[in-house]
Order: structure tokens, then C-alpha cells, then sequence
């Protein structure tokens, strides 16, 4: 069962997160880069269909997996760019999201939960 992060971003700034994946005893997972990849992607809603209103992967450096230093980090990297385009007609977007590490056919879903993106005022 993947862990329950609700997370609030400002439109046009830069956020980062870090987290500590673990296996079931509780050791840090050493996450090698090329063994493990990662995806974020968040949605409107989790209808069928839902075009991603961000969609965040170690290929497009959104997600970074730290191998070495601390093992088991893993990081959310979103640049204003990436939330930028994102059409926000009132105060703030709610949305949802899950974020999942990837090992060949094996997908873990580590993380999930409603998001928020606060609209920017400033461009």
C-alpha cells in the first residue's frame, strides 16, 4: 500500500521533496540509476482518460533517484517551467497524483494523494 502525501505547490517556483524509500524491513532501497526509474503524474481527477496536468519522470528529470550519498533518496525536482503552462482559473488547482518506482515489469507505487497547485500572480 503506497504512503499518503498530500502536497501543495506555488505555480512558477521551484519545489522540491525528498524522501526515503524503504523496503518492507525498513532498509533504505539502494536505487542504482539505470535498475530504477520513477514517475509522477498528476491528474484532475482519476477519471478514465484524464489528460496529465504534470507528468514528472527520471527521464525528464522531474524525479531524481540519489544513488549514492543517501541511500534510498529520491526527489521530487519541479522547475516553474513545469507548472507554468498550467491553466488555473481560480485560486488554486486541486488534483490528485501517485508517484511510483520502477524496476523493469515490477512497479511499486510509493506515494499518493490529492495536489494542489496555488495559481502565480506574479509573471
Amino acid at each position: 500500500m503506497a504512503n499518503r502525501k498530500d502536497l501543495e505547490i506555488d505555480q512558477g517556483s521551484n519545489y522540491v521533496l525528498h524522501v526515503l524509500i524503504k523496503d518492507s524491513q525498513g532498509t533504505p532501497i539502494d536505487l542504482v540509476a539505470g535498475i530504477y526509474t520513477s514517475r509522477l503524474m498528476m491528474k484532475a481527477s482519476l477519471k478514465d482518460g484524464e489528460v496529465a496536468l504534470l507528468d514528472l519522470t527520471t527521464e525528464n528529470g522531474g524525479l531524481i533517484l540519489h544513488d549514492g550519498g543517501v541511500v534510498g533518496r529520491l526527489s521530487i525536482n519541479i522547475v516553474p517551467t513545469d507548472t507554468d503552462s498550467i491553466e488555473i482559473l481560480t485560486r488554486t488547482l486541486q488534483g490528485v497524483y501517485d508517484w511510483e518506482l520502477v524496476q523493469g515489469a515490477v512497479v511499486l507505487r510509493i506515494y499518493e494523494g490529492d495536489m494542489t497547485i496555488i495559481k502565480n500572480t506574479t509573471t
